[in-house]
């Protein structure tokens, strides 16, 4: 059930709206995927998560065929562990060894993340990218 849910909320949904929408995409539009830097690397916590994701940056290049005529950019952004209320519920021992795998050493903010996916929308030339942004996250 939990394999189903998670598949079609993260990769099904989005994959149907996308399609039902192509007619009315303006040529040189724009698709941001909201993917996650499990689909990237080995999270063993949710597999189906991390499964789910790793089809969502997948679709993002895939699309790029789908779209070509009109011109319309896809692309995936791929967070790692971000400070969001989904986190609250985490120990502090927890907080403590994934901040220890992160370069910087902390979490990142949500409006990091934003000020990413506006980035990629005011650039013409990313397309077909999955780009993570996790400070740093597994290179300790």
């Amino acid at each position: 059930d939990e394999w189903n849910r998670v598949m079609t909320t993260n990769v099904t949904i989005p994959a149907f709206l996308v399609k039902e929408l192509k007619p009315y995409f303006r040529k040189k539009g724009k698709i941001l995927f909201m993917g996650s830097y499990a689909g990237e690397a080995t999270y063993s916590s949710s597999i189906v998560y991390s499964v789910s994701k790793a089809a969502v940056h997948h679709l993002a290049k895939c699309l790029l065929k789908v779209f070509d005529e009109q011109e319309v950019s896809v692309n995936a952004i791929a967070p790692g562990f971000i400070e969001t209320p989904w986190q609250k519920n985490r120990t502090e021992e927890s907080y403590e060894r994934i901040n220890k795998k992160i370069a910087l050493h902390r979490f990142g903010r949500d409006e990091e993340v934003a000020e990413l996916c506006y980035a990629v929308l005011c650039n013409d030339y990313v397309n077909g990218s999955v780009l993570e942004i996790h400070g740093g996250y597994d290179y300790y």
